[in-house]
């Protein structure tokens, strides 16, 4: 294939061989690059692959080792444990148990006697309370009822009064006549 125009002056056949060259280098650099973009994707998905991997990895070890710890603080608290058993402390704290149970047992009781005495002494203030404002309201209406007859009194003398102030009128005018 020839790059020469016969048609195309010199020079014009110089640029056109640059063109078809640099054409065929661009083409060629474009190709390489295409490769070179496909092997950093594929180093890419390996390293995400790796990476992963190596994620799980430590995190299966580090599982491991919390579980190894977690043995060794359930070995050391079990060794403690049966280091600190000592008879006469369970005693003491089964005695202090049972003291406090007492102890509690006896102030519910304690309270509960007070609540009731309060609740008697409180019942027997207001009944007597009450007896007094029954007897102040039995005086009130004794009162009442002397003041009323007091009054039935006074109103029966006024009308014999009456009566006889009218009788008297009365006889006088006729007198009179």
């Amino acid at each position: 294939m020839s790059f020469v125009h016969p048609l195309l002056n010199p020079s014009q056949n110089v640029e056109r061989v640059r063109d078809v060259d640099l054409g065929r280098k661009t083409d060629d650099f474009e190709g390489r690059l295409r490769q070179v973009e496909a092997q950093v994707e594929a180093m890419a998905d390996s390293l995400g692959r790796l990476k992963a991997r190596e994620l799980e990895d430590e995190l299966k070890i580090q599982r491991e080792e919390v579980r190894i710890m977690a043995h060794r603080i359930q070995e050391v608290a079990q060794q403690r444990a049966g280091e600190t058993a000592n008879p006469a402390l369970d005693d003491f704290e089964r005695k202090l148990g049972k003291w406090l149970s007492e102890w509690q047992l006896s102030m519910r009781q304690r309270l509960e006697e007070r609540d009731r005495l309060w609740e008697q002494k409180l019942k027997g203030e207001v009944a007597g309370l009450r007896e007094l404002i029954e007897a102040r309201f039995d005086e009130m209406n004794t009162i009442s009822d002397q003041r009323a007859a007091v009054r039935s009194e006074r109103s029966a003398e006024a009308a014999s009064m009456l009566a006889d102030c009218a009788s008297e009128l009365e006889g006088s005018k006729s007198k009179k006549k």
